[in-house]
């Protein structure tokens, strides 16, 4: 019997080498355990000449067991030889039907996303592997055009938004979490805009839906939009906002480290308070109040509150629906205590003192 194999292990060879490799001995280790076998292995030679007709010459090759001969169920060598290859190929057939239409583009980042990781090429494993080795000592910030430049060895194109997130989620198998998350529903950076790498865990670098994530991350782009007011973050205000990331005790470890990540994002460049609007009505108004103390707390974290603070502070006093005058008591309560809040997200319903 023949192992099948169809087009996708032909026009993929080097693909599916690895791939196969990766997945035959997560299953087997270093091999199969071949069932005992009592034909042995042995050469024929039958001569093509008419004048020595029905002359065979045989010789055995040793004590060496033929594997071809072994029969039995399922689960036969050769059946699990066949399951693997299957396996394998279906995981290909993607990248091999993108190759048979665009040949010159095999090997680009667009291809790689359609690939299992397993079968990436060495030199793609080598560039991620220098990646995970600097986000060891923190956070990555980067350009969108660089990212891909450093994944494709040159000047990558720009993806298609279902290429790049599929790339942003088996970089996260790998250990590689990116900002802006395009599954929650963000545009795709353009080639200039700021993108911020960090290290996960492989299971939980995607943000979730839940609320209290929601509002952790709300309550983030406003602080920066007011951390940002007057040209500068400064050193307290990122101290503040790092604190406070690591007080919210109902987020999970996964999504701290994703807030921190866009904490570094939004110092390149901050959120534009318009865009924000349709997130702050859905807040209630326990949780834009207490935004709103956040806020004002933020201000006075380099011991000063600036004009272009206060009078930001006004406009979002104003989007969430809260008296001007409540702004100038928060101000001056921060000014006179010098307090640091804790707070702690409990939920959907937003923050809670």
């Amino acid at each position: 019997p023949n192992i099948v194999c169809r087009t996708a292990v032909v026009r993929c060879k080097d693909e599916f080498e690895r791939l196969f490799y990766h997945r035959y001995t997560d299953q087997n280790g270093e091999g199969l355990l071949l069932p005992q076998n009592n034909k042995k292995l042995q050469l024929t030679y039958r001569p093509a000449s008419s004048a020595f007709l029905g002359t065979q010459l045989s010789k055995a090759l040793g004590d060496i067991p033929d594997i071809v001969a072994v029969t039995g169920p399922l689960t036969g060598p050769l059946k699990k030889l066949q399951k693997v290859v299957d396996h394998c190929t279906a995981d290909l057939d993607r990248y091999s039907r993108f190759v048979g239409r665009n040949p010159t583009r095999a090997g680009s980042t667009e291809a790689m996303a359609l690939l299992p990781t397993d079968a990436w090429p060495p030199s793609l494993q080598a560039a991620l592997q220098r990646l995970k080795t600097e986000l060891t000592s923190g956070h990555i910030t980067t350009v969108y055009k660089d990212l891909l430049a450093r994944l494709d060895g040159a000047e990558a194109a720009q993806l298609p938004r279902d290429r790049i997130m599929e790339l942003a989620s088996k970089l996260e198998t790998m250990g590689i979490g990116i900002e802006p998350d395009l599954a929650a529903g963000v545009k795709v950076p353009a080639n200039d805009d700021p993108v911020v790498l960090f290290a996960v865990d492989g299971r939980n670098g995607s943000a979730p839906t839940n609320g209290a994530y929601k509002v952790a991350s709300l309550m983030l782009d406003l602080a920066s939009t007011v951390a940002s007011a007057d040209g500068e973050v400064s050193d307290p205000e990122i101290r503040l906002l790092t604190t406070l990331i690591d007080s919210w005790d109902k987020i999970d470890e996964g999504c701290r480290k994703r807030l921190h990540a866009r904490l570094r994002l939004q110092i390149v460049r901050p959120p534009s308070l318009p865009s924000l609007k349709s997130r702050v009505d859905g807040l209630s108004s326990d949780s834009k109040r207490t935004v709103g103390l956040i806020l004002a707390q933020l201000a006075h974290a380099d011991g000063v509150a600036t004009c272009q603070e206060v009078k930001l502070l006004e406009r979002i006093y104003k989007f969430l629906h809260l008296d001007a005058k409540l702004l100038y008591s928060d101000l001056h309560l921060e000014s006179s205590t010098g307090r640091t809040a804790t707070f702690s997200i409990k939920g959907k319903k937003g923050f809670a003192v």
